[in-house]
C-alpha cells in the first residue's frame, strides 16, 4: 500500500457521481488510515424528495384554485355554446368571455339570449293564458302574463348547474366527499413522505388513509352528536 501510493497525487478527480439510491453510504480511505491517529471515514445520507409544511399547505392551495378554475372555464364554455343557459345571464356571465370574444361575438350571443329568453317568456304567457281560458271559460278576455325570471340564491345556481351537467343533489354530494377525501389523503401523503422504515412507500400511504378515516369519522359523528344535544335538551327540560 505505501509502495504504491506513496507517490500518488493528494487530489483526486472521481468526476461527478449522482446517488440514485436513497439510504446511507459510507466510504473510508484505505490509504489515510493508522487504525490510531488517523481515520478518514464519512457517510452520504440520500433521501428521497419530501415536502415541506409550506411546500404541501401551497400544494393544496394551489390544487383547490386550479379545480377551481378548471370548473369556472368549464362555465364559460357552457355559457357560450348556450346563451340562453342562466350562465350567460347579465348576473352570472364568465368574464373570461368578456376577455376572450370580441364585441361583435358578444353583441350577437346578447341579441341571440334575448331572443330566446323573450321567445320563453311568450311561451310562459301563452301557457298561463291558457289556464285563465279554461277557468273562465274563453280566452278572448285572458290576460297577458309575462312571468318573470326566478331569482337564485348562489347555492341554487350551483345545484342547478350542476344537476344540468346530470349531477343531482346526492351525486353532487358524493362527488364532494370525495373530493374531500383525495386532498386530505394527498395532505397525509405528502406531508408523510421521509418517514417511515427505509422510506417505504407503506408508510405515507397509511398516514394518507389514516387522515381520510379521520375526516369520514368526523362526518359520522356530527349527526351522532346532533341527536345527542337533542336527548341532553329533552332531559334538561323534563
Amino acid at each position: 500500500n505505501c509502495k504504491q501510493l506513496n507517490g500518488a497525487s493528494a487530489y483526486f478527480d472521481g468526476g461527478l457521481v449522482e446517488m440514485k439510491v436513497v439510504g446511507e453510504h459510507h466510504f473510508a480511505s484505505t490509504r489515510n488510515n493508522d487504525f490510531t491517529n488517523r481515520s478518514h471515514k464519512g457517510s452520504i445520507k440520500v433521501t428521497g424528495f419530501a415536502f415541506e409544511y409550506a411546500e404541501n399547505v401551497a400544494l393544496g392551495v394551489g390544487a383547490f384554485l386550479g379545480l377551481i378554475l378548471i370548473i369556472y372555464i368549464i362555465a364559460a364554455i357552457h355559457a357560450y355554446r348556450k346563451p340562453g343557459s342562466w350562465l350567460f345571464s347579465r348576473r352570472y356571465r364568465p368574464r373570461l368571455l368578456v376577455w376572450i370574444l370580441s364585441k361583435a361575438t358578444m353583441d350577437r350571443l346578447v341579441e341571440e339570449r334575448r331572443q330566446l329568453v323573450a321567445q320563453r317568456r311568450r311561451e310562459w304567457a301563452k301557457k298561463a293564458n291558457a289556464h285563465c281560458g279554461d277557468e273562465e271559460g274563453g280566452t278572448d278576455k285572458a290576460a297577458e302574463v309575462a312571468l318573470p325570471e326566478e331569482s337564485l340564491s348562489w347555492f341554487q345556481s350551483v345545484t342547478r348547474c350542476f344537476r344540468k351537467c346530470g349531477l343531482g343533489e346526492q351525486q353532487l354530494t358524493t362527488f364532494i366527499l370525495f373530493l374531500m377525501n383525495v386532498v386530505v389523503f394527498a395532505i397525509g401523503f405528502l406531508s408523510n413522505m421521509s418517514g417511515g422504515f427505509k422510506k417505504s412507500w407503506a408508510y405515507p400511504c397509511a398516514k394518507g388513509g389514516g387522515y381520510a378515516m379521520d375526516l369520514n369519522f368526523a362526518l359520522l359523528v356530527l349527526p351522532t352528536l346532533k341527536s345527542l344535544q337533542t336527548t341532553m335538551r329533552r332531559v334538561g327540560s323534563s
